[in-house]
C-alpha cells in the first residue's frame, strides 16, 4: 500500500496551466491599470501646476473676424528655390465661438504673407497665389479680414470686497530734565513756585524734591488698532478702499525723583475714516503683490487721566480727569500688500508701511504729535463677494 500510486486524472495538469496563465494575466493587467493610473494622476498634477500662474499682464489676444469666400482653386506648386519664399500656415482651425484662439496646423507652402489679399466677395476668382484660409468645423472656408484686440476681461476678479484687520506702530520714549504734563508746554516750575495754589499732594512732591534735579520720563506704548474697510476694483490692477477703524492709545509718565514723584497715565481712543488707492503689481491664482497710498481722518471720542502721587515711595493722593480733544487729526499713509488667497472667496493679508500725522495744534501730547512719522503693520482677512 505504500507504493501505491493512481494514475492522474485525465486533463488535470491541463486545467492547472489554464489557471496559471489566466492568474498571469490577471497580474499583467493590474500592472498595465496602474501604470496607466500613475501616467494619468501625473499628467494632472503638471497641468494642475501649469494652470496655477495667472499672469496679468498678458497681451491682448485677437479676435477674428471672418468673411466666407467661395472654395479657390488649386493652388499652382510654390517654387521652394526662391529665395523669396517662405513657408506659411495655411490651414486655421478657428471654433464657432469668437473667444477661441484659433489653432494653427502645419500646411502646403504658400506664398508669402505681405501678398495676401482678403477677398469679400462670395464671387470673385482665386488669384495665382494661393491665400490662407480658415477651415471652420461645418466645412466652410473663410480668410481673416479685420483683426480686433480681445481685452482681459475682469469678470474673473472680485469686483467688490471687504477686509477685517488689526494694525499697530512703533512706540516712542522720552526723557526731559524738569517737571512736565501731557498737556504740551504744561511745565512746572522747580523754583518760585507756590505751594498754597497746588494739590497738596503735588506741593509735597516739589517741597521734597527742592534740592534735586527732577527728570520726566514719557512713554507712549504701541498703539492698537482694528478696522473694516471694503475695496471696489476699478480695473484689472486698480482699487480703491475705505472703512472705518477704532484706535487705542496709552501713555505713561512720570516726573520727579525716585523717591518722590508723581505718575500720570493718559488713555485716548479715537475714530477714523481711510481713504486709499490700491495698484497690483504681480498676482497668480494664490499670490497677491500691491502697494497703496492715501489718507486718513481721526477724531478723539474720549480720553481719561490718572494721576498717582509718590512721597517717599508711597501713594499719597490719586485723581482722574477727562482729556479731550477737540480737533481733528490728518495723516498720509503708504504700504505696500501681499495677499495669500485660501480659496477663491477669502485670504490674508499683510501690508508693512508708514504713516504722516500732521500737527493739528492741540494742547494734549500724543504719539502722533510726539513720533509724527512713523511705521505699522496691518494684518487682516479678505473676503471677496462675488466674481
Amino acid at each position: 500500500m505504500e507504493s501505491h500510486e493512481s494514475p492522474a486524472p485525465e486533463g488535470l495538469w491541463e486545467g492547472i496551466e489554464k489557471q496559471m496563465a489566466a492568474r498571469r494575466r490577471r497580474v499583467l493587467w493590474m500592472r498595465v491599470g496602474g501604470a496607466v493610473a500613475a501616467c494619468v494622476l501625473l499628467a494632472a498634477g503638471v497641468l494642475y501646476l501649469i494652470g496655477e500662474d495667472v499672469d496679468i499682464s498678458t497681451p491682448d489676444v485677437p479676435m477674428v473676424a471672418e468673411t466666407t469666400l467661395a472654395e479657390p482653386a488649386a493652388p499652382a506648386p510654390a517654387d521652394t528655390t526662391a529665395p523669396t519664399e517662405t513657408t506659411l500656415a495655411a490651414k486655421i482651425v478657428v471654433p464657432k465661438k469668437a473667444e477661441t484662439i484659433a489653432m494653427i496646423v502645419p500646411a502646403e507652402p504658400v506664398a508669402k504673407a505681405d501678398s495676401l489679399v482678403a477677398d469679400t466677395s462670395a464671387t470673385a476668382a482665386p488669384t495665382e497665389e494661393e491665400t490662407p484660409r480658415l477651415s471652420l468645423l461645418d466645412g466652410t472656408t473663410t480668410v481673416a479680414q479685420q483683426v480686433m484686440p480681445l481685452r482681459k476681461s475682469t469678470a474673473s476678479l472680485s469686483r467688490l470686497s471687504a477686509s477685517l484687520y488689526g494694525a499697530n506702530m512703533t512706540g516712542t520714549q522720552s526723557e526731559h530734565g524738569g517737571y512736565y504734563e501731557f498737556v504740551s508746554g504744561n511745565s512746572l516750575p522747580t523754583k518760585g513756585y507756590s505751594l498754597q495754589s497746588m494739590n497738596v499732594a503735588l506741593a509735597n512732591v516739589l517741597y521734597l524734591n527742592r534740592n534735586s534735579e527732577p527728570i520726566t520720563k514719557k512713554d507712549h506704548n504701541l498703539p492698537l488698532r482694528v478696522g473694516v474697510n471694503v475695496r471696489y476694483r476699478l480695473s484689472d490692477r486698480w482699487s480703491i478702499e475705505s472703512g472705518m477703524f477704532y484706535t487705542y492709545l496709552s501713555s505713561r509718565l512720570i516726573a520727579g525723583t525716585e523717591d518722590n514723584c508723581y505718575e500720570i497715565s493718559q488713555k485716548l481712543q479715537f475714530i477714523g475714516v481711510p481713504l486709499s488707492a490700491s495698484f497690483d503689481v504681480w498676482r497668480n491664482r494664490r499670490f497677491e503683490v500691491y502697494v497703496s497710498g492715501g489718507g486718513a481722518v481721526e477724531k478723539c471720542v474720549a480720553g481719561k487721566s490718572h494721576t498717582n502721587y509718590y512721597v517717599s515711595r508711597f501713594i499719597q493722593s490719586s485723581d482722574d480727569e477727562d482729556v479731550s480733544i477737540d480737533k481733528l487729526q490728518f495723516s498720509l499713509v503708504a504700504a505696500a500688500g501681499l495677499q495669500f488667497n485660501i480659496t477663491d472667496r477669502f485670504g490674508i493679508y499683510a501690508e508693512p508701511g508708514m504713516s504722516y500725522y500732521f500737527d493739528n495744534g492741540s494742547e494734549v501730547s500724543t504719539i502722533y504729535k510726539d513720533r509724527p512719522f512713523n511705521f505699522d503693520m496691518k494684518i487682516g482677512l479678505r473676503f471677496s463677494f462675488n466674481k
